[in-house]
């Protein structure tokens, strides 16, 4: 088995050097690392010295010299760290809820990086071709602590997960290789059709009437008006989200955070006078007599009936004519080097000879009616906005070269290795002014790429928040920030999603109890000839402590890819506990492993966790046990939660992210007992809801006393 080794060079107080690793279990123990501080004037920087373009990884702390703002700091800890991938998957312990990830990423010798995937800039050629490449780069990349997330343009920074595993990662590539909608036509969002349809291809041309810079030249087709609003409106969103990617990240960490783009590059569009007056509404409709959209007459029924539309296309055009997002670029690359983000971007089109292709492209028109020197200089421009975007923040651009996987190779070698120094600022002033930090480092010929500088604390913060107490939370509302922190671990390429309900019993002296868990296959991947003949699940229920609890095998027919699983009669102690899954497809093939963890609460008031169920479309009219916690607005959700005594009454309610209170009917009631099993059920149809993650509430009362279950989903498009 492949095993990972850290090493790191301590300094100690006598000035000497000591060598660690840290791997795998069979490995001997490392030395202690140094713990490093998070005073308001202590200062973290990570720096990645190279030699004719290859990592230093012998200096030592005498070698490297810091400066703030000009001025010498004394270092005060000091160690090296390496890297090495390749690390088993099983070996990787994931995040379970958003706050964990991001405690996980506070840790300085973790690294932290995020795939940009630029669809609106990418063709699909070059997504099917990175759809491995990147697998394999992100595999060779990242060691057991490191974490990994993936963004588009169309997402919010805040919808990021960041995760330690890349099977997900791998999955979503293979599934959705054709991400890349640059050179693709039928993908267009609302805004965008809106576009084509305000300014149609088969508009003709209008001469230009001398002096009335309305008019257009005589040539010059309504379509490219369409066609330039979409590619602006598209680099305009690409570069906001980039924007808000690096401010989210700034408050992530202090550390370096790296962000491999994948993009052919842009533009960068400036102010377009002749887009702002390209004249007024010439739609080929014919005017009609009619009722209007406000119930009086018109003579013109298309105009009245279309007006918001058109009206809402205007004020796009004006709008999208002045961007400069040429700006806009260089403003990024100032606030990631102010946040310590470097940018890895690639081209994945490897060598390409022109920028347009034959057929053209939403938002540019076709090669053949483009001139090659045209071509030239908006091929030079995207590569150049790929170099610019590495040089600024200390990066490298894999453009230009057809061997894409040695300029991956590149980058896994670029942050495979680097330095952590720590000093106490000179500076004591709390202005919260940016002050720059350069490193120097005295051996002749290492170039050095560190953190450009940082915010310092402003007085206000030190005198409120150090005094200042952790907010207190309610109980219900901790409960409600935990369940919708566990749906961060939802992704859309799971090969199998699971669930787990148990009901533990607190009356006995050794807790016996229940355990139900559901394995659901991914629809599209049970269709695979691995697994059209059904599978074989080994389950085992273990402590913790490595105890084994219990264990069943339970056979999934051919054409089914559902599978509900019972262990009666176990111990379920107080602590945590893992549920794993081996499911092995009859047809041949490697199996998909699963591991839930859940925990058993000291406090059981006799009743357990909860179970989902859905209907909808897929279902008729019964509901089905579901693995997945996603559901869309056309369904219904059903919570069942499993009582030790039958109850004498029970509430549910709907909540929001907050845990306020969502004001839509939830149907609850006592369902009959199953054997020596209660059940508390709650149901809701999710059509009023809007996209987003919400929970139920499920609260039984026995004897006076009232326990709350509560169980999070989120709502898909």
């Amino acid at each position: 088995m492949a095993t990972l080794a850290l090493c790191a060079t301590v300094s100690s107080p006598g000035g000497a050097q000591q060598q660690g690793e840290r791997a795998g279990a069979q490995e001997s123990q490392p030395p202690a690392r140094p713990t490093f501080r998070v005073e308001a004037n202590y200062v973290r920087v990570d720096v990645y010295p190279t030699l004719k373009g290859e990592p230093v990884r012998d200096l030592t702390k005498d070698d490297f010299e810091v400066l703030e703002d000009g001025a010498v700091q004394k270092i005060d800890q000091f160690e090296f760290i390496q890297i090495r991938g390749n690390v088993p998957e099983p070996m990787k312990r994931e995040p379970q809820t958003v706050t964990e990830s991001r405690e996980m990423a506070q840790d300085p010798r973790a690294r932290v990086f995020i795939v940009f995937l630029d669809t609106y800039h990418t063709g699909l050629a070059g997504s099917h071709r990175m759809r491995s490449a990147l697998v394999t780069m992100l595999t060779r990349l990242l060691g057991p602590d490191d974490l990994v997330g993936v963004m588009t343009p169309d997402m919010s920074a805040r919808d990021v997960t960041l995760a330690r595993r890349t099977d997900g990662i791998e999955a979503l590539l293979s599934r959705y290789w054709n991400w890349g909608r640059r050179d693709q036509r039928v993908e267009l969002d609302p805004d965008e059709a809106s576009y084509l349809s305000c300014y149609p291809h088969d508009v003709a041309a209008v001469t230009r009437v001398a002096g009335d810079p309305r008019t257009m030249e005589q040539g010059e087709t309504v379509a490219g008006v369409a066609q330039e609003m979409i590619a602006r409106r598209r680099e305009k969103l690409t570069l906001e989200a980039l924007a808000d990617l690096v401010g989210s990240l700034r408050g992530i960490r202090e550390e370096r955070k790296a962000v491999i783009t994948v993009s052919d590059g842009w533009r960068l569009f400036r102010p377009n006078p002749a887009l702002a007056n390209s004249g007024p509404d010439r739609r080929p409709t014919l005017p009609g007599i009619g009722e209007g959209p406000t119930g009086r007459l018109t003579n013109d029924i298309a105009s009245a009936r279309s007006g918001d539309m058109r009206s809402k296309c205007e004020m796009d055009r004006m709008m999208l004519s002045m961007i400069d997002n040429d700006s806009e670029f260089r403003a990024l690359l100032s606030k990631a080097n102010r946040s310590n983000v470097t940018f890895y971007p690639v081209d994945p089109r490897g060598l390409p000879v022109f920028d347009t292709s034959i057929e053209g492209e939403i938002g540019q028109p076709a090669m053949m009616g483009m001139s090659p020197a045209a071509d030239q200089s908006q091929l030079r421009q995207r590569i150049t906005s790929l170099q610019v975007m590495a040089a600024e923040t200390d990066g490298i651009a894999v453009v230009n070269s057809n061997d894409i996987e040695r300029g991956l190779s590149r980058i896994v070698a670029d942050v495979g290795s680097y330095y952590l120094l720590g000093y106490y600022s000179s500076n004591d002033k709390f202005d919260g002014r940016f002050r720059t930090i350069k490193v120097r480092v005295k051996r002749p010929g290492v170039d050095v790429r560190a953190r450009k500088g940082y915010l310092a604390a402003r007085e206000d913060e030190m005198v409120t928040e150090a005094p200042a107490a952790a907010p207190e939370v309610s109980p219900e509302v901790a409960a409600v920030t935990r369940a919708i922190g566990s749906l961060a671990s939802l992704r859309p390429d799971t090969r199998v999603r699971s669930q787990v309900s148990w009901l533990a019993r607190p009356d006995a002296a050794s807790p016996m109890g229940r355990v139900w868990a559901i394995a659901e296959i991914d629809r599209a991947f049970a269709r695979t000839p691995e697994w059209t003949a059904g599978a074989r699940i080994d389950v085992t229920l273990t402590a913790d402590n490595g105890t084994k609890l219990g264990a069943t095998t339970i056979e999934l027919a051919s054409g089914q890819r559902v599978a509900e699983i019972e262990l009666p009669d176990v111990a379920l102690p107080p602590g945590d506990a893992v549920l794993r899954m081996r499911i092995v497809p009859a047809g041949g093939g490697l199996p998909l492993v699963e591991s839930v963890r859940f925990t058993i609460p000291a406090d059981m008031a006799g009743a357990g966790a909860p179970r989902l169920w859905r209907r909808g479309p897929t279902t008729g009219t019964l509901f089905q046990r579901t693995g997945d916690a996603s559901f869309r607005r056309n369904e219904w959700i059903r919570v069942e939660v499993p009582l030790a005594a039958a109850a004498e009454r029970v509430d549910a309610e709907l909540l929001d992210r907050t845990g306020k209170v969502v004001k839509i009917p939830v149907a609850s009631k006592l369902a009959p007992a199953t054997g020596d099993v209660s059940w508390a059920v709650a149901d809701v149809s999710l059509a009023p809801l809007a996209t987003g993650d919400y929970a139920i509430r499920v609260a039984t009362t026995t004897a006076s006393v009232t326990t709350a279950s509560v169980s999070a989903f989120r709502i898909i498009p």
